[in-house]
């Protein structure tokens, strides 16, 4: 019985020994990405990739906009703009929720360059045009 009382203790303490806090390396968090100048330029250009990427200056956010009004006549082969041109769209058709939710998703990687790169070290030149 002693023995087993012994080896208990002896798992508990050496338990406690052990750090079991993990830091994930398979992706960023604003609490260990923000370090350097090369960090804050490379989420600032983050930002401008989700503009690009999700179609604010080319495909999506403005056709969508002109496809609600008389300006836009939608036909069969445009899919995504088919429910603007018959007017039976609202804020669950999939392609709005969609612009919507990547447009917040950007808005949040700005707001996160705004609250980081202040607490950068290095020229304030730099900061300021960041």
């Amino acid at each position: 019985m002693k023995t087993k009382i012994f080896l208990f203790l002896l798992v508990m303490v050496s338990l406690q020994a052990c750090d079991l806090t993990e830091v994930p390396l398979d992706r960023y968090s604003s609490t260990t990405f923000y370090k350097s100048e090369s960090d804050a330029k490379s989420a600032l250009t983050g930002v401008y990739a989700d503009l690009l990427q999700f179609g604010f200056y080319k495909s999506s956010y403005f056709p969508m906009l002109e496809a609600s009004s008389d300006a836009l006549f939608c036909f069969d082969g445009a899919e995504s703009y088919i429910l603007f041109g018959q007017k039976k769209y609202n804020s669950d058709t999939p392609f709005i929720k969609f612009v919507w939710y990547m447009m917040y998703m950007t808005i949040q990687d700005a707001n996160l360059v705004i609250a980081n790169v202040p607490n950068i070290n290095f020229d304030q030149n730099s900061k300021n045009r960041i």
